[in-house]
């Protein structure tokens, strides 16, 4: 859904899976999806949430769905009622960026080693790239 609706805005995707092992269910896919305006633009402003939900057995009650549910919304909504606004300004040297997170929550217990598992490899990925250093900055 997240996919589909930020391209039917005329948003850049681009997603990053791996697959990791994890506590309690063990080798499992994470998809995270970054959404650019303008891919061209030299800065980004970034704003992230993650879509995950917590994983629980059959017998857990938990009552959570807004924890990832409510941010992605409010980040859909405000592709959907800023587009057209911000692709009139396409010419800026800025552009949002929106990224969804898989695999922020634990599985067991929150540590360093269980959690944040599609942020921490986006950010091992991104550091690897090269990073072009804007003049004007």
């Amino acid at each position: 859904h997240i996919v589909s609706t930020m391209e039917g805005y005329g948003w850049n995707i681009e997603t990053f899976s791996h697959s990791e092992r994890v506590p309690i269910l063990g080798n499992t896919q994470f998809t995270n999806v970054v959404a650019t305006l303008n891919p061209n633009a030299p800065r980004k402003l970034a704003m992230a949430c993650h879509y995950d939900s917590k994983y629980f057995n059959e017998n857990s009650n938990f009552i959570g769905a807004t924890d990832s549910a409510a941010p992605c919304a409010m980040l859909l909504d405000l592709a959907r009622t800023m587009t057209s606004f911000l692709k009139d300004r396409e010419k800026s040297d800025v552009t949002l960026q929106f990224i969804f997170f898989d695999g922020e929550e634990a599985f067991r217990t929150w540590s360093a080693t269980d959690s944040l598992y599609g942020s921490k490899k986006l950010a091992q990925h991104w550091q690897s790239r090269p990073h072009q250093e804007d003049a004007s900055s």
